[in-house]
């Protein structure tokens, strides 16, 4: 029976998929399981451990050192198999300085490694000035003889066609490479939302809060410090800027608070704004417009195809945020606002439009791919690496 393992560190970050990767796989013949990483990656290590509370502590391989690691790969390498019939290792991140290693060593030892980027952000990396611009001549030959030497992907699972685009810098190139064409884990939040729930529109402006201060996060900002935004920039220009839209609106502002923050401190945080703890994907369905920086949850705001509106600050434009911003800026034709010097209140609503082009080129780009056919994203994941290994 062929294995499918799923690796990552912080992996509550798909707490509520792995359940069904591990149904799915078993239902199509394949034997399922966890690789926790962890304790490999200092800046992974604070963030916790959710195997018991989903009941799948029996199907993780939770790995102390790099030592275990290493036999882990030594008897589970098949190196003598054909591609298509070795046992296949799933990232669930990209392959980046922090975990390339740990790829490195899997493929070397002859496991089928690929990787999932079913939530992807739309990026730019703008540059900024002539400094930049000269930094980035001068690193062009480095970058080349770096792009020799990265991995090959066995295997791709995407949300759509955008995704290649969003991570293709990770790899050296994609010959070879199965491409598994499937949704965002996204678009089945807010289909089971659309099918259980009474619609209602024009009550709300919901600003998406990501959870910055209220809940562990990896380092954005280019300069080291953590997090990417002062709580200070809430606590001033984010909450004078909403009430001001709320005054002008003449809508309820809800904050839409992250999923794996504490809820008593993002009241803290935005003063008296309303806070909500429902799904964010009901919350969404339900609003007039939507306001978010870089977040995956703006998926939802196209699939409900409701006005968007970017925000950005001084502080927030010198973070790594700032090129998921961009991304979605130049995706959507959404406008962006800077907080520090917001326009006028009025003004901007007026101006917030759908732009139908955009938002089904975004659908189809990095929520749902064209040529992905029906059912769960597990169900298509599954089905697709069958099809591979039947046909070897």
């Amino acid at each position: 029976m062929r294995k499918v393992f799923f690796l990552g560190g912080i992996l509550s970050n798909y707490r509520g998929l792995l359940p069904g990767a591990m149904a799915a796989g078993q239902a199509r013949g394949f034997q399922t399981g966890i690789l926790d990483v962890v304790n490999l990656v200092p800046r992974w290590k604070p963030y916790p451990n959710p195997w018991k509370q989903l009941g799948l502590v029996d199907r993780v391989t939770v790995f102390a050192d790099d030592a275990e690691l290493r036999r882990f790969a030594a008897t589970a390498g098949t190196p003598d198999r054909p591609m298509a019939r070795r046992d296949i290792v799933i990232f669930l991140h990209p392959p980046g300085p922090e975990i390339r290693w740990i790829w490195d060593l899997l493929q070397f030892a002859g496991l089928a490694v690929g990787v999932m980027t079913i939530n992807p952000v739309p990026t730019i990396h703008a540059l900024r000035g002539w400094r930049q611009g000269v930094e980035a001549f001068l690193k062009r030959p480095l970058r080349r003889l770096k792009a020799v030497t990265k991995p090959v992907p066995a295997y791709w699972i995407i949300s759509g066609a955008g995704t290649l685009d969003c991570y293709r810098s990770y790899f050296r190139h994609l010959r070879g490479t199965r491409i598994i064409k499937a949704h965002s884990a996204d678009f089945e939040a807010f289909q089971a939302v659309a099918d259980g729930q009474e619609r209602k529109t024009g009550e709300t402006i919901v600003f998406l809060d990501q959870g910055w201060h209220t809940k562990l996060r990896g380092n954005f900002r280019a300069d080291g410090r953590y997090p990417p935004t002062g709580e200070d920039v809430y606590r001033r220009s984010v909450v004078a800027w909403l009430t001001s839209l709320q005054a002008a609106s003449g809508l309820r502002v809800v904050i839409a608070a992250h999923p794996k923050g504490n809820i008593e401190r993002v009241r803290e945080v935005y003063q008296g704004i309303e806070v909500s703890s429902q799904p964010t994907a009901l919350l969404v369905r339900n609003a007039s417009i939507v306001i978010g920086n870089c977040t995956t949850s703006l998926q939802f705001a196209v699939m409900a195809n409701k006005p968007i509106c970017l925000f950005t600050s001084d502080e927030l434009d010198q973070s790594l945020m700032l090129p998921g911003l961009l991304g979605y800026q130049r995706a959507l034709n959404a406008p962006v606002v800077n907080i520090d010097h917001p326009p006028d209140s009025r003004e901007l609503l007026d101006s917030l439009r759908v732009d139908p082009a955009r938002y089904l080129a975004f659908l189809h780009e990095y929520i749902v791919h064209r040529d992905s056919g029906n059912g769960t994203l597990w169900d298509k994941v599954f089905l697709q690496l069958t099809d591979t290994r039947e046909s070897a």
